[in-house]
């Protein structure tokens, strides 16, 4: 694999030929269902996300493992922070012309983490698992 993959892409899925275009992107086989008779991880061009989206989905790939999914799910907000933009105390307050100090305003995040009720069938498959 060429230098310019993320590790998790090459953990993840296996590369293909390239796409019959110039763009020099290629096609990628998902290590997980790749192998299986029509699936859709046989052949997924990689843009905008398509492979960690693919690992994510359920739907898509049912033999990805959790451990695949947090990964994908780190692979792609790396690539939406870009560059680390963590900020220490000193750097959080900014001087405005006056000469005031103002902290920055910083939005938080929540990770992985989303508050809404559970249905009825969710409920009754947790207690499955609880149970277990």
């Amino acid at each position: 694999m060429p230098k310019g993959h993320h590790e998790f892409i090459i953990r993840h899925f296996a590369k293909l030929d390239g796409l019959p275009n110039k763009s020099q992107q290629h096609y990628f086989k998902c290590n997980y269902c790749g192998d299986l008779p029509d699936s859709k991880g046989a052949s997924i061009e990689h843009h905008d996300n398509a492979l960690a989206h693919h690992i994510v989905s359920i739907e898509e790939c049912p033999q990805a493992d959790g451990s695949a999914c947090s990964h994908a799910h780190c692979y792609m907000e790396e690539k939406k922070q870009g560059p680390s933009l963590k900020l220490n105390g000193s750097q959080a307050e900014a001087s405005i012309s006056s000469g005031k100090k103002r902290k920055v305003a910083m939005q938080g995040r929540l990770d992985r983490v989303v508050d809404i009720p559970m249905t009825e069938v969710q409920k009754g498959r947790a207690d499955v698992k609880l149970l277990r």
